[in-house]
């Protein structure tokens, strides 16, 4: 919201040589796209002289309390304030300074000036243009006692600079209509370290209040209106976070009737009729922002707040080097916060089904689906990466990360969930289809059990759909008979990643599974295929009963086998076999794409070479050791 301009400043002259008194130009300035900005956008302050030829060339000013060792803003006899030259500002032809991006201390008052000829003829200073910049996590705020934007004259506020660690080195800053830009002083306040102190208001105090650091460092701007009437509109003081509540109350300057009735408008149109002075909106959007005012029924109006919403950064989490990966090689989470500024430290979780002792969260219509789990070695820190080195079973699950700064914490919203797919060649558990396949067609049952190496109580299917959806096998999605979890009728929504966890965290390899609602799909290897195995695939029909299964094979996309007769097999399969397959009918249209990973054999699982199976042979039989070395003997008496 704009407030009214600094008082004119004085009119400078000049006289022209034939003695007749000449105005000096006025130089104006302008910002785009507005006044209050978020940081991270771009502004431009543009400067013009207006009736007058080309040929200038402008400097920028920030305008500030003066003091000594500025050059001085003379208005009306008084020294009032100091023009300090931007650092950055170059005199150019260019009538355009561009902020990019806008940070928290481009907060405060801009002028411009233009200047010609030589010697230079230098026109009027520009009329005074604020510029407010809001940030997420100052380094600083402005407390406000009473904490609203509106007050009573004659009423006393307390404004404080509270930041992150201390509150040294920090001074209160008001531009208002009629002390322009000053620090706190004995002139409209006391101050008592970083505090400022105003006695007694008065309408002249409606302004815009800041902190400002002696290195140049900001607070969020605060605008305050002081007002004479009888009604003023209790609003928030900063930003308000969407999906947070709003509150809205209504002050009487007298003491408030026990039948007190208040109206509430916003951007002039009438949203609450007959309230007791109070309005809540739960859960605010982007669209709830704007000018809000309240109305007592035979009073008066209040004036206007502007309520601004603003949106909490998200976290971005990616996995590298990605989400499938054998046990024994390093996995590492990035978790960064885009479009802001630095300073923030991380947090790393594990999403898993809901328990009373963790963390709840719930989805956008309050629904409790999942827990959030901190990693026990997760420590907030400024590294915006987590290490599993190496990568083993048990980490095989879904992760989110989230990011804060500022004390008190503002934080981000916790990040899309990464799934983290672990294999291993001997998991401590197996997960059991049937049908033994990854895809299926819907209407169809599948049964899943879980198998320990010794025994199989104490472990439980788990299934990860989408997003934040990881759960239990229960009522929602199927049904529970020990350890296997029964589903009787297939929908394309059961489709998602399954495995088995046990009580103690163990886990099976992960199943990718996939329940298509067409007419053709693909049978292929539910857990990795060994190298030097046989590889087969078929191409199954809905219904199974027909007698035509033409069908072409695809991998990664390409044709590698056309008009089979349903099935096809890789023999002596290597890992260039890897990769993602499906099969496609003339008539009855493609299955989906189902990844088959090939894993290389262990030395245990290698095949005899010939010298070790001879000496096996030989071990197990005496009987043959003792003829061969008696042909030996044979073979070099004959030669």
């Amino acid at each position: 919201m704009e407030l009214s301009p600094l008082p004119v400043m004085l009119l400078l002259i000049s006289v022209a040589p034939a003695g007749t008194v000449e105005e000096r130009p006025q130089a104006v300035l302008s910002v785009s796209p507005q006044s209050w900005l978020t940081e991270g956008v771009s502004v431009t302050l543009s400067c013009e002289v207006r009736d007058s030829s080309t040929g200038w060339t402008f400097s920028w000013y920030r305008v500030v309390p003066y003091r000594e060792g500025l050059t001085p803003i003379d208005i009306n006899g008084d020294l009032r304030y100091g023009e300090d030259l931007l650092s950055d500002s170059s005199r150019g032809a260019g009538v355009s300074y561009t902020l990019s991006p806008a940070a928290l201390h481009h907060t405060g008052v801009y002028v411009c000036r233009a200047e010609r000829g030589e010697p230079a003829n230098q026109t009027q200073y520009s009329n005074p243009q604020p510029l407010w910049i809001t940030g997420l996590s100052p380094p600083v705020s402005l407390i406000i006692s009473p904490n609203r934007t509106q007050h009573f004259i004659v009423d006393s506020l307390t404004l404080s600079c509270e930041g992150q660690s201390d509150s040294t080195g920090w001074r209160v800053r008001q531009y208002t209509h009629c002390q322009g830009v000053s620090d706190c002083s004995s002139v409209w306040g006391s101050v008592t370290g970083s505090t400022c102190t105003i006695s007694f208001l008065f309408t002249c105090h409606t302004g815009v209040y800041w902190c400002q650091s002696e290195s140049g460092g900001s607070s969020n701007p605060v605008n305050i209106t002081v007002h004479s009437g009888n009604v003023i509109l209790e609003s928030p003081v900063n930003p308000v976070i969407q999906g947070d509540p709003l509150t809205l109350h209504c002050l009487l300057y007298h003491p408030i009737p026990p039948d007190f009735r208040s109206d509430f408008y916003k951007d002039g149109l009438l949203i609450k009729k007959q309230t007791t002075g109070k309005m809540t909106i739960y859960t605010v959007s982007k669209s709830d922002e704007g000018f809000y005012y309240c109305k007592h029924t035979e009073r008066e109006v209040s004036p206007n707040s502007w309520v601004s919403i603003t949106g909490r950064p998200q976290a971005v989490l990616s996995v590298s080097p990605q989400s499938w990966l054998t046990e024994g090689v390093s996995v590492t989470l990035s978790c960064e916060v885009r479009d802001s500024s630095t300073g923030w430290t991380f947090s790393w979780y594990r999403v898993v089904p809901y328990r009373e002792d963790l963390t709840p969260k719930k989805d956008t219509k309050g629904y409790m689906m999942y827990g959030i789990e901190l990693l026990s070695d997760s420590s907030r820190g400024a590294g915006v990466s987590y290490t599993l080195s190496p990568a083993a079973l048990h980490h095989t699950g879904v992760y989110v990360c989230r990011a804060e700064r500022g004390e008190p914490a503002y934080q981000t919203q916790y990040s899309d969930p990464q799934p983290l797919w672990i294999t291993g060649s001997r998991p401590p558990g197996s997960l059991i289809i049937s049908p033994n396949r990854t895809q299926h067609f819907s209407g169809d049952s599948l049964t899943l059990s879980c198998e320990g190496q010794n025994e199989s109580t104490g472990w439980r299917v788990i299934r990860y759909r989408h997003r934040w959806s990881v759960s239990n096998c229960s009522t929602d999605w199927g049904s529970v008979t020990g350890s296997t979890c029964t589903i009787r009728s297939l929908f394309t929504s059961h489709t998602g990643v399954y495995w088995c966890q046990s009580e103690s965290g163990r886990n099976s390899n992960p199943v990718n599974i996939t329940v298509h609602n067409g007419s053709v799909i693909l049978e292929s290897p539910v857990h990795p295929v060994t190298e030097g195995d046989h590889l087969t695939l078929h191409c199954l029909l809905h219904p199974t009963d027909t007698s035509d299964l033409r069908a072409d094979l695809y991998k990664d996309g390409l044709l590698i086998q056309n008009q089979t007769a349903g099935e096809m097999t890789i023999h002596n399969v290597s890992k260039s076999d890897e990769g993602l397959y499906h099969c496609k009918h003339p008539e009855r249209g493609e299955s989906p794409h189902s990844w088959i990973s090939v894993r290389a054999r262990s030395h245990s699982e290698a095949p005899f070479s010939a010298l070790r199976l001879l000496s096996s042979l030989l071990v197990s039989s005496p009987f043959l050791l003792i003829s061969i070395v008696l042909g030996v003997k044979c073979y070099r008496a004959h030669g």
